[in-house]
């Protein structure tokens, strides 16, 4: 090892050997000095721990000091990527038009892109001068070249110059090929991400080489299962329930749902039916069959797209509910209106738009769950005289619609989103609607 300071100084250090994790000096240093026209020798004996400090420092100097930056290319432009041959034909995320500045390639781009050779194509907004010539590196996936020349690769640089000094021919379009496997390192499970970057350097005649660097980010890896819940059993539907998965950096975290009559593994769920990208973490699946088992899993798609393996797989069992229209009848009950006996005496009628939707409201969110199903046996109880003193008063009617309609409104988001939110929200209103109109109808009973 021999290592350079100053005023010419040499220091030659002897054999080296490893005890524990630092390298051991085992003889002396000797320090060859010249000082103008006089030569001398000094030998130095250091001990193990003062050679190993010596070292270590030396090694951390090295890190922190930075080489210096090569000059970009004056009015570099880049025109973009394009896969070569008719089935290359790159995703977008590659960052394929002209002036892109991020290139992303994730586990299905590695997949699909495998044996493909991509075009780069870029150029000058300027006229360089005659003679100017340029070269292309790429270095291995995490890892870098030198920039600053044209022969010097570094030791994680690609083994060999993708273009050797050429000649800058067409300043306004040139273009090179890059086999897609040398950017990605050729292993897409690899469960990595890093960076793959490709050096465009440009040499003019008696200027010093500038350089530009075409960064792609190599994310070959997937991002967590979500957990799975145990599904809610409703009158042809399921709703499917997960955990959000824990990615503090990526707040775009979508989910698959995905759901078959036959259970799957990961490896079979194309036979399975999707549905998604989604945020949040439930799903209904409606118009299923009652009485039917279905299975399903979930999965997780991070900001560059890459999909987890699947969830556990669960299944579950749409459930037939005895409609309570069917029940008060078959029980001798004389009254009409499904039920919806408050909805059904404001809007004058059993199949008004606004009291189906409350129906739908009652059959498919609130008769899923012991709340639910107890505020809609309270509501049994409590509405029929009311409606019955609705009915006759065209102002009550009025009020009563007026009412009604934020029930309305966020049953019907309930429905289309399965926001709990507007489902408690709707529950509230409902009840305090019922406690409204029983004050109002008392009030008026009084002298």
């Amino acid at each position: 090892m021999t290592l350079f300071g100053e005023r010419g100084c040499r220091v030659r250090a002897f054999p080296i050997e490893k005890t524990g994790s630092f390298p051991v000096v085992l003889g002396g240093l000797k320090q060859i000095c010249r000082w103008h026209d006089s030569c001398f020798n000094v030998s130095l004996m250091m001990n193990q721990k003062t050679t190993t400090w010596f070292l270590l420092a030396f090694s951390l100097l090295a890190l922190v000091v930075p080489a210096p930056a090569v000059a970009a290319i004056s009015a570099f432009k880049f025109l973009g990527i394009e896969g070569i041959g008719s089935s290359c034909a790159m995703n977008s995320r590659l960052g394929i038009a002209s002036g892109s500045t991020e290139h992303v390639i994730n586990i299905q781009d590695c997949v699909d892109y495998t044996a493909c050779d991509i075009e780069v194509r870029w150029g000058l907004d300027r006229t360089p001068a005659t003679g100017t010539t340029y070269a292309i590196k790429v270095s291995l996936p995490g890892g870098a070249c030198v920039d600053n020349d044209f022969t010097t690769l570094g030791g994680t640089c690609m083994e060999e110059i993708l273009v050797d000094e050429k000649t800058l021919s067409s300043p306004n379009y040139m273009t090179f090929s890059v086999p897609f496997d040398v950017l990605t390192g050729g292993d897409c499970q690899a469960g990595t991400s890093k960076s793959t970057k490709i050096y465009i350097i440009v040499k003019e005649p008696g200027l010093d080489p500038t350089a530009e660097v075409l960064m792609f980010d190599v994310d070959l890896s997937r991002p967590p299962a979500p957990e799975i819940q145990e599904p809610v059993e409703g009158d042809s539907n399921i709703t499917v329930k997960w955990t959000a998965i824990d990615e503090s950096d990526d707040s775009t975290t979508q989910y698959n749902v995905y759901w078959s009559e036959a259970t799957f593994s990961n490896s079979s769920k194309s036979s399975a039916t999707v549905v998604g990208p989604m945020s949040g973490t439930s799903y209904q699946i409606k118009d299923l069959e009652n009485d039917k088992e279905y299975f399903f899993a979930v999965s997780s798609i991070d900001e560059n797209d890459n999909e987890s393996i699947i969830s556990a797989v669960t299944s579950g069992m749409p459930i037939d509910v005895s409609d309570f229209w069917e029940m008060y009848r078959s029980s001798g009950g004389q009254d009409d209106g499904g039920f919806c006996f408050l909805a059904t005496a404001a809007w004058g009628s059993y199949m008004a738009p606004q009291v189906m939707t409350l129906r739908a409201f009652r059959d498919s969110v609130l008769l899923t769950s012991a709340p639910g199903r107890a505020f809609v046996s309270f509501y049994y109880k409590v509405s029929p005289p009311l409606a019955g003193l609705i009915s006759d008063s065209p102002l009550l009617r009025s009020v009563s619609r007026l009412a009604l309609m934020p029930a309305v409104i966020l049953a019907r988001i309930a429905l289309a989103t399965s926001l709990w939110f507007a489902v408690f929200s709707g529950v509230a209103l409902v009840a305090l609607t019922v406690l409204f109109f029983g004050v109002a109808i008392r009030t008026r009973r009084r002298p």
